[in-house]
């Protein structure tokens, strides 16, 4: 990203991961309940590479 000023992957997918987390920590912190997440009610499209384990 730093070399071309794109990212690998998709900026939704980063955002999905990060929504995930922040309502599981709120899930843990009010005693595991179930959340509704609409939010996270995203779509975005993948590429035919793989971005699995690269490092």
């Amino acid at each position: 990203m730093f070399e071309t000023g794109e990212a690998p992957y998709p900026v939704q997918r980063t955002l999905l991961v990060s929504g995930i987390l922040q309502r599981a920590f709120e899930s843990l912190d009010q005693g595991s309940v179930r959340l509704e997440t609409p939010e996270l009610d995203v779509s975005h499209s993948v590429g035919p590479e793989s971005h699995h384990a690269r490092a």
